[in-house]
């Protein structure tokens, strides 16, 4: 089946459309079988683009749909986040999908409401992170390949490796629930040790924030004017 994975056909009226949006849109046709369709195994590198290259790259069209359609369209989003969550609602009860995707999904800001989707569905199997090893030659990315699914149980298995071979082979891979993780953000380790540490100082010390008043510094996204050429 080819299409637009993340557009319906549904989601937009074709008739507003140019030739040229409608080229670069392709959204998915009702008769593709795609609507309706579950998936056992779903294999995927999907784009990462951040909320700026989105809205530089992308028709507005569709961006109203990512609004509309997606509970991980929040904030400063990427648009990995919305094939993380098109690839578990489209998944047999049984089935996984195993996506390589950057790992930072796991902590900021943006990404809170992509945690919660996924923590709300027990959305996840196995988690093999690659921590801050780079597997793109020539390119500065850190990922994980993780496996969506599972949704009959909060429980899976996180590891670390340090490069794509070592992705293979055994290795400690530490069980977490999925319940007990904060949706601020998620403390992943695979080390035991270091687990209950943590563990133990979220249940017994004070937050920051109850302490002291914390704010931002000075921030912008409009790289075009604060990157100068040299």
């Amino acid at each position: 089946i080819w299409g637009n994975t993340l557009v319906d056909v549904k989601d937009i009226d074709i008739t507003n459309l140019s030739f040229e949006e409608a080229i670069d849109i392709v959204p998915m046709e009702e008769d593709s079988g795609f609507k309706d369709e579950r998936f056992d195994i779903i294999l995927g590198n999907p784009p990462y683009m951040r909320t700026e290259e989105i809205k530089g790259t992308t028709s507005s069209k569709e961006i109203e749909v990512y609004k509309k359609n997606y509970k991980s369209a929040y904030k400063q989003y990427d648009k990995y986040f919305l094939f993380i969550e098109r690839a578990i609602l489209k998944l047999k009860s049984d089935g996984i999908a195993g996506l390589l995707v950057p790992n930072k999904f796991f902590t900021i800001g943006a990404a809170i409401e992509l945690r919660k989707f996924i923590q709300n569905n027990n959305g996840l199997k196995q988690i093999t992170d690659f921590k801050y090893a780079q597997i793109f030659e020539g390119v500065t990315n850190y990922v994980a390949m993780v496996q969506f699914g599972n949704f009959n149980s909060p429980i899976f298995n996180y590891s670390v490796v340090n490069s794509i071979n070592g992705a293979f082979q055994s290795h400690v891979r530490l069980a977490y629930n999925s319940n007990n993780l904060l949706a601020s953000h998620w403390f992943l380790t695979e080390d035991k040790e270091l687990r209950d540490l943590y563990d133990f100082a979220i249940n017994n010390f004070p937050k920051i924030e109850e302490e002291i008043l914390t704010v931002n510094g000075i921030q912008t996204s409009k790289n075009d004017v604060y990157l100068l050429k040299k």
